[in-house]
């Protein structure tokens, strides 16, 4: 799991229906060095099996898509709250999304287990700032 006093994620998932999303983002974190290994699914579903499977050594973070097919980061971020957050008290989920609307952002972050909203391209300064803000 996280160590937050040093700032290290051991383990990120990342939750995106775009390949190409998906390898900018892997592509990214490569090069943050408190970031020490990512793992992605192209759906909700995949994700809430990845985490049923994880029994207790769930990723320290989880970049969520909201725009997918099937179940989009809403309803993941629902069913998430619902079952794993308190199995995985210290992960963070972090929208990263297209999306513009201040609608969403809104939506996104009443969900307990949501501490940042991020516009795509994630960099590493986006994603540094919303974790500073913990």
């Amino acid at each position: 799991m996280t160590n937050l006093a040093e700032g290290i994620f051991n383990k990120v998932l990342i939750i995106d229906d775009d390949d190409l999303s998906i390898f900018l983002i892997s592509f990214t974190l490569q090069k943050i060095p408190y970031i020490k290994s990512s793992e992605s699914v192209t759906s909700g579903w995949e994700a809430l099996k990845f985490l049923e499977e994880s029994k207790g050594q769930g990723p320290d973070l989880i970049l969520v898509d909201l725009n997918m097919p099937e179940m989009d980061g809403f309803e993941f971020m629902e069913r998430y709250d619902k079952k794993f957050a308190a199995e995985y008290p210290e992960t963070k989920l972090i929208v990263v999304t297209s999306s513009q609307r201040e609608s969403d952002k809104t939506r996104s972050l009443s969900f307990r287990s949501v501490k940042g909203f991020v516009q795509k391209p994630l960099t590493e300064e986006k994603l540094r700032g919303v974790l500073s803000d913990q």
